[in-house]
């Protein structure tokens, strides 16, 4: 019998990665292990199936992470955030001859990770990175569009999303969604240009895409994701790759920016910028605290750039008066080359709102990483060596899987008149 374990596994994602396999794979033998032992025993026993192990692990503990992974099929590394805890959990699988995945999503914990490849090789083992939604599922997306061309020169993608509500019966998860974002926002990030990556100011150069109902016209950053180092490896020749990023209500984007200006100058320690936003998205934030005065800098900024109207701006940094509007949620990806010499370009766009959109960051990311575990389960992974989503399935093969296990979640692709504004397959 397959034996997976799922460090994190109480965790926002790891408790949707163990729901679906507990749903979906009868014939694994599938192991919690976490930090958090009493919290990952309450999601064992809420998956309604015999047989969960819950183990003690922290990730930090090498000779613990190999000891709990010793003779396993998959390790599936759901903590985070991932420029931490990659390394210390990939260097284990290798040593015990484990393959590995994981939901990272910066370009940092990427290059580090993508190094490992000719140790994986040797030891054939597959370590599969980045297999969440995006990273991940939304990667395999581009790659159905990639080939629809004869050369591939400029790759596009974008997100959007907000805080998760608090939801009956679910535990929320802990920092390292947070962390993983303001690591995105502070100092310098990268882009690809002219084939080459270039340095720019994280989380300052903005363009606004075309998205559909509810969200409509929306401003997304530029920021570090790993598909900025995992696409020139998986598409040879690409000469831009930009990836942005964006937070609804629209005042969360000048908040992280205003705390990550700090955080860069020093004004602010890390673990009180983490716990200062924590304090900020539950409105107990004191109104004298340097992360808080961070915050009222970078909303101002964004007021003074007329990105947001003064009124949206108080309103998320009193988070007890905002008014409750739907959440919202996006992805986007556009594709440019070459088709039979002349230009072309793909995109897709997808959006959610209201009760549609609410955990579906949780959802979709930890749903999309169940069903890369299930591909590999299945021999549908490539392998040996360190793979990103692109690289690593074939895009109708897991694609018609997405169909299945996400019917709402449309994946259409439609051609775009090439220069055409971003978004320019949104209905309406």
């Amino acid at each position: 019998m397959q034996r997976v374990i799922i460090l994190g596994g109480a965790g926002d994602m790891g408790r949707v990665v163990a729901r679906d396999l507990a749903s979906h794979c009868d014939a694994i033998e599938l192991v919690l292990a976490d930090r958090a032992v009493a919290k990952a025993e309450r999601v064992a026993a809420a998956l309604g199936r015999a047989g969960v192990d819950v183990l003690a692990v922290d990730v930090f503990d090498p000779a613990r992470v190999r000891e709990v992974i010793r003779g396993s099929t998959l390790v599936v590394n759901a903590t985070g955030p991932y420029f931490r805890t990659g390394p210390p959990v990939l260097e284990a699988c290798l040593d015990e001859h484990v393959a590995y995945l994981d939901l990272g999503d910066d370009f940092e914990a990427a290059d580090v990770l993508l190094a490992f490849d000719r140790a994986a090789r040797a030891t054939g083992v597959t370590a599969l990175i980045c297999a969440g939604l995006t990273p991940g599922l939304w990667n395999v997306v581009v790659r159905s569009m990639v080939e629809r061309l004869e050369r591939v020169e400029r790759i596009a993608l974008a997100w959007v999303t907000g805080s998760t509500p608090k939801r009956p019966g679910i535990e929320r998860g802990g920092r390292a969604v947070l962390e993983h974002m303001l690591h995105e926002s502070t100092g310098m990030t990268v882009t690809v240009r002219d084939g080459r990556r270039r340095p720019l100011p994280a989380f300052r150069r903005s363009v606004t895409i075309r998205f559909p109902s509810p969200l409509g016209p929306t401003r997304v950053y530029d920021l570090g994701h790993a598909e900025l180092a995992t696409f020139p490896r998986s598409f040879p020749g690409v000469h831009e790759v930009r990836t942005l990023g964006g937070l609804q209500p629209p005042a969360l984007n000048g908040i992280f920016q205003g705390i990550a200006a700090a955080v860069a100058a020093r004004r602010l320690e890390w673990d009180e910028a983490v716990d200062g936003i924590l304090a900020l998205d539950s409105g107990a934030a004191p109104l004298g605290s340097r992360a808080t005065r961070a915050a009222l800098r970078g909303v101002a900024g964004q007021c003074l750039r007329g990105e947001v109207a003064w009124r949206e701006a108080l309103a998320v940094l009193r988070p007890a008066a905002a008014p409750k509007g739907a959440a919202a949620g996006a992805l986007f990806a556009r594709v440019e080359g070459l088709r039979a010499a002349d230009p072309c370009a793909f995109e897709s766009v997808v959006a959610a709102g209201g009760a549609q959109a609410e955990g579906a960051m949780d959802e979709l990311t930890g749903g999309a990483a169940a069903l890369f575990v299930e591909a590999f389960l299945d021999g549908d992974v490539r392998g040996p060596g360190v793979l990103a989503p692109e690289q690593a399935v074939t895009p109708e093969r897991f694609l018609s899987r997405v169909g299945t296990a996400f019917p709402g979640l449309p994946l259409a692709v439609h051609e775009v008149p090439p220069g055409s504004a971003w978004g320019s397959s949104t209905p309406g």
